[in-house]
């Protein structure tokens, strides 16, 4: 039957956008009818497929660069990209019309199923991510406490422990030298210096006594004086052997101050020089705690960065994997969804080669070879086209060579009669010439001759 005596069904622009998904001739499918279902289902597998794999892209890059504009525009051209796949992959594909799947299909159909298998995970994995995005933020924030809790911030941290365990060492030396030192005072020279003490505070004493002593005889010597009498020399001697005997009580002082204070000097120049390199190593003991401390800081401020910005596709990659290594219900449940993912990107493949042939694959296939006919008659022609127009050159071509040989033995012709008159013209001269020498000179001819 011929396609022109077929009438053709209209159909509306959801079927005809369909179509263009699954790949066929519009043209011919609207002659039958009755595969309109048939290959718009297959389109909107195809079209399912590709939005999947645009919302899929698309969350995938927004975990990388937190861009919705470069999320969307990335999610639209991968769905692009995946659509074209599978439109290429059905529209190519080899079927031999039978419910039954043919060894010969199944080997044609290997490299697409493998294709299609490896689309259907790829699409799979971020929209897991997606589904599992709140038990996944969970476990980043357990692995960013676990990165936080780093090996080497714990043996910094122990380090500044030890650190500041040998300060408080030193400062309870520093105690105990103090108190050692006390004890060695009031046990070694502690009755030397009580004695000295009572020495001195006798000193004092007797020194006030002898300030009072000097100031009483004074004011005498005073009242003597003001009462125009000569002061008795008795009273001048009083207060000069007063004031000789205060000069010596103040020496005797300065003589008790002095032993006192080097007996505690002897006790406290050792405890202050033990003190003194105590006071040097917990010094150094600080700058290192200090340099500690810096340390710590600057490593906490790197792994809190580092923690921080772990929040991208990778780690939720990884997250995703914790997860499904230690809770079989999200190992488990990923399974099937993958599966599912897969199974939808190589439906279409499988239903071109499970459905038997209609109405439109008879036509296309006559179509095919409609136009293969028509390909081998154009090529034919386009041959005898070209083998006609060698035949005339060649006849051509023949011909130019016979005038041209014509044309040549003509010439030739010529040259050979113009040769023989010059020769006969030159033979006649020379006969003359001869005949002239002999005439001439007979006997001389007849010799040169001979």
């Amino acid at each position: 039957m011929k396609t022109g005596e077929l009438k053709e069904t209209k159909a509306g622009w959801l079927n005809r956008c369909l179509w263009y998904c699954a790949g066929v001739n519009h043209r011919l499918l609207q002659l039958c009818p009755t595969d309109f279902a048939k290959y718009a289902g297959m389109g909107g597998t195809i079209l399912a497929t590709a939005i999947l794999a645009s919302l899929s892209g698309g969350y995938a890059l927004y975990t990388v660069f937190k861009s919705e504009f470069a999320a969307v525009g990335f999610g639209l051209f991968w769905g692009f990209v995946i659509f074209n796949l599978d439109r290429f992959i059905v529209s190519t594909m080899y079927s031999d019309g039978k419910a039954t799947i043919s060894k010969q299909e199944l080997i044609g159909a290997l490299p697409r199923l493998i294709i299609a298998v490896f689309l259907g995970v790829i699409i799979s994995n971020p929209l897991e991510l997606r589904i599992f995005e709140r038990e996944i933020t969970y476990e980043i924030e357990q692995i960013k406490n676990e990165k936080a809790s780093d090996t080497r911030l714990t043996t910094l941290k122990n380090e500044l422990e030890a650190l500041k365990l040998d300060r408080e060492g030193y400062d309870n030396s520093k105690t105990e030298l103090r108190r050692s030192s006390t004890a060695d005072y009031n046990t070694s020279i502690g009755d030397k210096i009580n004695e000295i003490n009572r020495e001195i505070e006798r000193m004092r004493t007797s020194i006030s006594t002898y300030e009072n002593q000097l100031s009483a005889v004074n004011r005498t010597i005073q009242n003597t004086i003001s009462s125009g009498e000569e002061t008795p020399q008795n009273l001048l001697a009083q207060r000069q052997g007063i004031i000789q005997q205060r000069n010596s009580a103040n020496n005797q002082l300065s003589g008790f101050i002095a032993e006192k204070q080097r007996l505690e000097g002897e006790v406290r120049g050792n405890m202050n020089s033990e003190l003194k390199t105590l006071d040097d190593r917990i010094a150094n003991i600080d700058q290192l705690i200090k340099l500690k401390e810096q340390e710590i800081e600057t490593y906490q401020t790197e792994i809190h960065a580092i923690a921080d910005n772990y929040d991208g596709y990778m780690a939720r990659m990884e997250a995703f994997s914790n997860l499904r290594d230690h809770n079989m219900s999200v190992n488990i449940a990923a399974w099937f969804i993958t599966m599912l993912f897969i199974i939808i990107e190589i439906a279409p493949t499988l239903f071109k080669l499970m459905i038997p042939a209609g109405p439109y694959d008879d036509m296309l296939i006559a179509e095919k070879h409609r136009i293969k006919t028509l390909s081998g008659k154009m090529i034919s022609d386009i041959n005898n086209e070209v083998d006609t127009a060698i035949k005339i050159s060649t006849a051509n071509n023949q011909k130019k060579i016979e005038a041209e040989i014509l044309s040549n033995e003509k010439l030739l012709r010529e040259i050979a009669n113009v040769q023989v008159e010059i020769m006969s013209t030159a033979i006649a001269k020379w006969r003359e010439q001869e005949l002239a020498k002999a005439e001439n000179n007979p006997e001389e001819y007849i010799h040169t001759t001979t």
